[in-house]
C-alpha cells in the first residue's frame, strides 16, 4: 500500500508506514515527549502490530496517522486524525521531536485539519488536552474552542471550523512573516 502524500507550507505529511514503528514508539515512549499523552508500549512488534490495524481504518476512511517529514526523508512528528464522522473527526497524537523545525508542528497540525475538512462536511472537530500541558492548553486556547468536559487529565474541546479557519490563517501569516 502506498503513502498518501501531502505537500504544502514548506512541509510533507505522510501516512505511517509499518516501517515507522521504531520511530513513532521512541517518541511516545520519550520521558520529555511522552508525558502528556497517552502511555504506549517500547514494543515495536507491537506497535507495528497496531500500525497494521491502521492501515485498514486508514484504506476504510475512518483514520489517517501522519509522519511530518522533510524532502530528505528526515521524520519529525507525528499527528493523527480519527473517529472520523460525516459531520466531525477528532485529533491527536501531536507529538515532535526536539530536533524538528520550530514550525513544523503548527504546520503541520493545521495541513492535517484542512486535509481532514477537505475529506468531510465536518464543521467541528474534538481534542483533548492533558491539564497540566499548558503551552499546547494555551495554543488550543487560541481557536476559541468550548470546553465541553474535563476530568482529573484532560480538557475535553469541540471546536469549530470557522474558528479553525480564522486562527489558522493569522498563525500560517506571522510564521511565513518570520
Amino acid at each position: 500500500m502506498s503513502s498518501l502524500v501531502i505537500e504544502k507550507y514548506g512541509i510533507i505529511l505522510r501516512t505511517v508506514e509499518e516501517d515507522d514503528a521504531e520511530f513513532i514508539v521512541r517518541l511516545r515512549t520519550s520521558e520529555r515527549l511522552g508525558r502528556y499523552i497517552s502511555m504506549t508500549s517500547s514494543d515495536i512488534e507491537k506497535q507495528k502490530d497496531w500500525i497494521r490495524e491502521y492501515l485498514v481504518r486508514e484504506k476504510e476512511g475512518r483514520e489517517y496517522y501522519f509522519l511530518c517529514v522533510d524532502r530528505n526523508g528526515n521524520r519529525f512528528g507525528t499527528y493523527r486524525i480519527y473517529n472520523i464522522q460525516r459531520d466531525s473527526f477528532v485529533c491527536g497524537s501531536w507529538v515532535f521531536d526536539e530536533s524538528a523545525p520550530k514550525d513544523y508542528a503548527i504546520k503541520t497540525e493545521i495541513l492535517a485539519k484542512e486535509f481532514a475538512f477537505e475529506k468531510t462536511d465536518a464543521d467541528y472537530f474534538y481534542g483533548e488536552n492533558r491539564k497540566d500541558n499548558k503551552k499546547v492548553n494555551r495554543y488550543n486556547l487560541s481557536y476559541h474552542p468550548e470546553l465541553t468536559g474535563f476530568d482529573d487529565l484532560n480538557y475535553y474541546y469541540k471546536f469549530t471550523r470557522v474558528n479553525f479557519e480564522k486562527t489558522s490563517t493569522k498563525l500560517l501569516a506571522l510564521l511565513t512573516s518570520r
